[in-house]
This record gives C-alpha cells, sequence and structure tokens, in this order.
C-alpha cells in the first residue's frame, strides 16, 4: 500500500470513527417514546397489530435462533409508518399444546409492553397469522445486531464508545432484574445498536418460557446460537450439593455479560477459534474460559472484572456492581 492510500483509509476510519462518536452525544428521544407509541397503540387495538402491518414477503427476512424474523412496515394511526420486525416463535407440539402456549406467550408480552427503558428492546405488540403462535412486533434495528455491528465497525469505534456500550448493556440488564424479569440467553445476537449508536437489549424473559414450553433440554430449546455467552451451570442438572443454578437466572445473565464485555472490548465473539458450538459446548462443560486476548485489546483491569463475571454463580458480582466496576475502568 503507498503512503498517500494509507493516509486515505487513515483518514476514513478517523472519519468514521468522529461520525460515530457524534451520534453517540445526540440526544435520546425523549424517555419512553419508542414506549408511548406502543401504549397509545394498545389502548386503541389491545396490542394487536396484524391489520396495521404491510409489506410482509413470502418468507421470513431472517432466522434468530429460536424465531423467524419478518421486515415489516407498522402503518401507525395519525403518526406515519415505521420499520419493525415480526419474530414469530418456532414450536412443536399438539394442537391443544399450542392453545396453551399462546395464552402464556400472549400474558409474557402483555408484561414486556409495560418495561420502559432506553437500552431495553420495547414490544409494540403481538400479531398473527406469522406462525403458530402471536408474533412479537418490535422496531427493526437498521444497524443490526451487536456481533454484526463490531464485525463492520470495530476499529472506528472509540473506547469510550464501547465503554458507554457496556454500561448501557448492563443498565438494561438491572432493569430487567429489578423487574422480575431473567434475560437467560444474553449474547451478541440479541443486543441490537440504535440509529445513534446506543444499545438496545431484546428477547428478554424468552429462554425461561421456551424451556417451560419444550420438554427437551436447556441447551437445545433455549439457548441455540447463544452457546458461547451461556455459563455452565445451564449445562448441568442442579442438585442441593453442588455451587448450580441449572436454570435462567441473575447469575447466569452475569456470566453472559463477562462474555460481551469480551466481546466489545476484542471485537471477537466468545471462543472465537472454534468454528462449530459443539466444541464451545465441551469446553465450557469442561471448565474452559474463554483465553485472554491481545493486552492491546483487553487491559488486566478490564479482564479482570470480566473473570468476576465468570466465577462459580454464587461468587459473581450483581448487576449494580458490574456497573461500577465498568465506570471505573479508564478509556
Amino acid at each position: 500500500m503507498s503512503e498517500s492510500e494509507h493516509d486515505n483509509r487513515f483518514s476514513a476510519q478517523s472519519w468514521v470513527g468522529a461520525v460515530i462518536e457524534f451520534l453517540r452525544q445526540l440526544p435520546l428521544p425523549s424517555p419512553g417514546w419508542w414506549q408511548d407509541q406502543a401504549h397509545s397503540t394498545n389502548r386503541q387495538t389491545s396490542g394487536i397489530l396484524t391489520g396495521q402491518l404491510e409489506g410482509r414477503g413470502s418468507y421470513p427476512t431472517t432466522y434468530g435462533g429460536y424465531c423467524d424474523v419478518w421486515k415489516c412496515s407498522w402503518r401507525r394511526k395519525d403518526s406515519g409508518t415505521i420499520g419493525v420486525a415480526v419474530k414469530s416463535v418456532r414450536i412443536h407440539g399438539s394442537d391443544l399444546d399450542k392453545e396453551r402456549k399462546s395464552k402464556r406467550l400472549s400474558k409474557a408480552i402483555e408484561g414486556w409492553l409495560e418495561l420502559d427503558h432506553d437500552n431495553v428492546m420495547p414490544i409494540f405488540g403481538m400479531a398473527l397469522g406469522f406462525g403458530p403462535l402471536p408474533a412479537l412486533v418490535c422496531p427493526w434495528m437498521e444497524n443490526g445486531t451487536l456481533t454484526h455491528y463490531l464485525e463492520q465497525n470495530y476499529h472506528q469505534i472509540t473506547a469510550s464508545a464501547r465503554k458507554a456500550l457496556l454500561l448501557e448493556i448492563i443498565s438494561a440488564v438491572l432493569y430487567l432484574h429489578d423487574h422480575g424479569v431473567i434475560h437467560g440467553s444474553l449474547s451478541g445476537s440479541n443486543v441490537f445498536i440504535n440509529d445513534l449508536g446506543r444499545a438496545c437489549v431484546a428477547d428478554f424473559g424468552m429462554a425461561a418460557l421456551l424451556l417451560e414450553f419444550s420438554s427437551e433440554s436447556y441447551f437445545s430449546s433455549s439457548i441455540g446460537g447463544a452457546v458461547r455467552w451461556i455459563g455452565p451451570e445451564l449445562f448441568q442438572v442442579p442438585d442441593d450439593s453442588s455451587d448450580s443454578v441449572g436454570f435462567p437466572s441473575t447469575q447466569g445473565d452475569v456470566y453472559s455479560f463477562g462474555c460481551i464485555m469480551l466481546q466489545v472490548l476484542s471485537g471477537k465473539i466468545p471462543y472465537h477459534y472454534f468454528q462449530r458450538d459443539t466444541q464451545v459446548f465441551f469446553a465450557i462443560s469442561t471448565g474452559v474460559k474463554p483465553l485472554h486476548p491481545d493486552t492491546s485489546c483487553v487491559n488486566d483491569a478490564q479482564w479482570s472484572v470480566i473473570q468476576q463475571c465468570w466465577l462459580a454463580p454464587r461468587q459473581r458480582p450483581i448487576m449494580e456492581k458490574l456497573h461500577y466496576l465498568v465506570n471505573e475502568l479508564e478509556v
């Protein structure tokens, strides 16, 4: 590469980094703006948005670990049209089971509609006809998942922006815990990045719900592609003599955050040197933690916080403590 080409590439990267940092400084919409839109609709439609959705394709736009996702347009009454993601949970079972699961999911969605936090993905309502169960309707995030965002922009994201992302994710999970919601499968695939470059945590509560729906193991029914971020206790059968939780817990969310922190700082998914999830599963189940990356990416102070997240479940810090520890880190 010539010196002029190098200078041009460096200037372009610096410019992109400056734009990202500028966007992060922009004020957010008024607190709860997304939720205000959903609540306004709920008063008129009881949360069923099927008739207001347009642009559905013949096949899902993308596929998640537990759901099929359609990108649609939501034609809101008196307030314009926005892009939304319609998520339909994949299930197996008898018609009787589907009726029970439909009622259970509808009840859960009604509870999630009340959540109101800038870094928690809002649920606008439900849609019917996208699958056997009511589908969730939430904003479509053009920047995609945290994993995608880091893959595309890692070298342009400043140290202060990385720290801000981590604090936003902690704030979201802490809010969920304070409202009795355990995420259960927090990963780089269900943290999204909004138009201002801020984190939005999604799919909260689904792990426990899917476990309730399924007769299969937690691993096969709920974790799916999130195995790289999941604590080892969730692969074990709990008993009174072990320090094991065995089901979705606040401690499990802390472990997952440690993996997210490693990913945000290094730009690589946990166990990136393993191509297959089965290799990762074997490593986790035998107590092998992700390797310490280059110190230029993750310094000793940051690595210490990550390692605390990976202690035995009852020895891990609570989310409030994590917020303090991360906030105190130098950038």
